[in-house]
Formats: C-alpha cells, sequence, structure tokens
C-alpha cells in the first residue's frame, strides 16, 4: 500500500536531523516550503507535478516551517484533501520554544552581522514569540485532522536510544523491518547556557588576553564564567538590545508557559474516556437567552473537576444552531468567543468545545445508550452511574 509522510515543525526543532534519518534509510525526501508559500503548489498544479511527488510507493515531504502560523496548517490540510491523499501520517517536531528561539538567534548571528540582527530584532521578537507558541496551533491541528494521522515528537526524546526506538516503533505500518532501520543523529545544543555573541565576546577575550587574566578565566567554574559574560554583554552597546531580549523574563516566561500547556495538552489526549456534556441547560441556565450572564450550575462545574484526571471533558453544543440556521461559520464567529469568554469567567474545566451539534427541536430529544441526565450526573457517584448506563 502506498504511504505518505508530512514533517513539519518550526525552525530550529530538529527536522533537519529527522529528514537526514529518512536519506540515511534510502527515503527519497521532497524539501519544499509547499505549505508556507501557496505558489509552489500552484507551480506543481501548473506543470502537473504532483502525481510526480507521489508517484513513488513510500513518499516523505517535508515543510519546516509549517508549524509558524494557523494558516500554513490549513494550506496542508486543503493539499491533502485536494489531492485525495489517503494513507499518510504528519510527523511534527517540537523543541522546547525557548532552546529553539535561542538557537535561531545563534544561527543568524553565523549568517548575518550582529547589527543586521540587531536591526530587526523587534520584528525577530515578536514574529518568534508567536511562531514558538504551539498551544493554539496543536489544538487547531488536531481539529483538522483525526489523531491516527498525527504523531507529535519532542526532539529531547531523540537523544534517548530508547526512547527513539519507540517512537520510531509506532510507525512499524509505514517502517516493516523496523529493527534494520538506523537512528537518527541529533546535533542539536540543548543546554539553557546565555548566549554567546561571540563577535563581541572576541575583543573580551582580547583584553583578557593583553591582561594576562584569560588564563585565570579558564580555571573559574562555568556558572561563574558566564556570569562575567553576563555582566560584560549587559554593558556593551551593540549588543545590549539583544541582551534585554535573552534575559527578558517576560519573553521567555510566556514561551515556556505556553510549552507547558503544550505538554498537558498531549498527556491529556492520551486519556481514552470521555465526558461530553452540553452547556445549556446542563453547565448553565441562561435567561431568555443572555448567554453572557447565564447562571452557573455550580454542582456539575464541580464534579468535572472531580473527575478530570481521569477523563477527557469535552463541551458538545447545539448553541445558536437555530439563531443562524446550522452556519457554523457564523457560530464560530459570534457565539464561540462568549462560550469560551464564559467558562474562563466560572472556572470550568474543558479539554475541547464541539460547536454544530445538531437542534433536536422544542419537542425533539435526543436517543443515546450512554446517556446521564443532569440531575443523574450532579447526584450520582460514578459507580451508580456506569451502573445506569450499563442497564
Amino acid at each position: 500500500m502506498k504511504k505518505n509522510v508530512f514533517i513539519i515543525g518550526v525552525s530550529k526543532s530538529g527536522t533537519t536531523s529527522l529528514v537526514k534519518f529518512f536519506e540515511n534509510n534510502q527515503f527519497k525526501i521532497h524539501q519544499t516550503p509547499l505549505f508556507v508559500n501557496p505558489q509552489y503548489i500552484k507551480k506543481y498544479e501548473k506543470n502537473r507535478l504532483i502525481k510526480d511527488l507521489f508517484k513513488d510507493d513510500f513518499t516523505v515531504i517535508s515543510d519546516p516551517d509549517c508549524f509558524f502560523k494557523k494558516k500554513y496548517i490549513d494550506n496542508l490540510h486543503d493539499f491533502i484533501i485536494n489531492n485525495g491523499i489517503q494513507n499518510y501520517i504528519i510527523v511534527l517536531l517540537l523543541r522546547h520554544p525557548v532552546e529553539a528561539f535561542k538557537s535561531l538567534i545563534k544561527y543568524r548571528l553565523k549568517t548575518t552581522t550582529i547589527s543586521e540582527t540587531e536591526a530587526d530584532i523587534d520584528k525577530l521578537q515578536s514574529d518568534n514569540v508567536n511562531h514558538y507558541q504551539y498551544y493554539e496551533k496543536l489544538k487547531h491541528l488536531y481539529e483538522l485532522f483525526d489523531d491516527a494521522h498525527i504523531k507529535v515528537i519532542f526532539s529531547n526524546d531523540l537523544f534517548d536510544k530508547t526512547k527513539t526506538e519507540c517512537i520510531l516503533a509506532e510507525f512499524k505500518n509505514y517502517f516493516p523491518d523496523i529493527n534494520n532501520l538506523k537512528l537518527p543523529t541529533m546535533n542539536m545544543n540543548i543546554d539553557k547556557k546565555p548566549i554567546i555573541f561571540k563577535s563581541s565576546f572576541r575583543a573580551f577575550k582580547k583584553l583578557l588576553i593583553l591582561t594576562r587574566l584569560y588564563a585565570l578565566l579558564k580555571l573559574l567554574p562555568v556558572k561563574y564564567k558566564f556570569f562575567l559574560r553576563k555582566i560584560f554583554y549587559q554593558f556593551t552597546p551593540k549588543t545590549d538590545r539583544l541582551y534585554k531580549i535573552y534575559y527578558s523574563s517576560h519573553f521567555l516566561n510566556k514561551l515556556d508557559n505556553d510549552f507547558i500547556q503544550t505538554k498537558e495538552f498531549m498527556k491529556r489526549r492520551k486519556i481514552t474516556d470521555k465526558i461530553i456534556i452540553d452547556l445549556d441547560k446542563t453547565l448553565c441556565d441562561s435567561l431568555n437567552k443572555n448567554y453572557p450572564e447565564a447562571k452557573p450550575n455550580l454542582k456539575i462545574i464541580e464534579k468535572i473537576h472531580k473527575y478530570k484526571d481521569n477523563y477527557r471533558v469535552i463541551i458538545f453544543t447545539s448553541r445558536n444552531m437555530k439563531t443562524y440556521q446550522s452556519d457554523i461559520e457564523l457560530i464560530k464567529k459570534n457565539t464561540l468567543p462568549i462560550i469560551i469568554r464564559w467558562l474562563k469567567d466560572h472556572n470550568v474545566f474543558y479539554d475541547e468545545i464541539i460547536i454544530g451539534k445538531p437542534w433536536c427541536g422544542e419537542n425533539g430529544f435526543y436517543v443515546d445508550d450512554k446517556s446521564v441526565r443532569p440531575d443523574e450526573f450532579q447526584n450520582l457517584s460514578l459507580p451508580e452511574i456506569n451502573r445506569l448506563i450499563n442497564k
């Protein structure tokens, strides 16, 4: 059966190393900004190259910057749907965003001058604080694709041979001879030490040599070396603005907190049992459809918090399906923000919101063998609920 692999990620997250792994195992790789730049898709379609792209039994397409923006993920989705690609897996490689961003700056300083990097550092920060925030984009990816088509790899796991073999074993449908595969070799610097701006430090080093203090510096423990470098950069005009970026707690904490959310999101996706709960007249009661001021059902909200460790909580609602005549885009635009704000204001835990539940009408009802009425969920214990639905 024909098999297709799409490798996506963000800059400096290890996608190049993963591509080299495929190349070392004799797989042909197509590295192209196919989804970042839709012009490439038009070019392929115009020259009828799409069929050539998928002519082999096994196709690997790598677009390492595809995870930078939601619209790039949409481009990937449209490409797969429009070309009728069935048997595929999306391999998303992620690295801790603080490490990845620092690595990106290191790379820029190798390929450009400090003044050039400094000139657009504000743009670099504003762009990449969004690019390296994964959580919302990861949720969007799972909204577009089934779990079976997505494999998320955290790049640090690829440093551990045992973890790497486990990861590759999950691809056994794609790699039948898993034991003979050559494992990837990662080349990333994963420490969290401050970045050394070489051109500025070179002048500092010469000064130390002239004063015969350089030998003494080499004898100092690593933490003191970096402390001295940190002080030096703080008072070096050329790198002052860069220094502020790296040691800005607000900027780095923003990335770090988002990564914690991302890891928690992936952890919770492994929970197989779900509580799928309605919103109106279940989680809340709204008078005259005044949704922003809806009264919360505190007992049910408390029960959700009690069960959240063992269940994924999915809110499935038909709110405004009648009002907007089942127009999902209008509900997404006008209704969903109000729902999200209300849930946040009332500390309602949830993993996912699904809008567009069919409205059954004033006199209609839902029939389901796993259904539990709100008062039953509120008043019965978990064993009692299980006995109720298994009668």
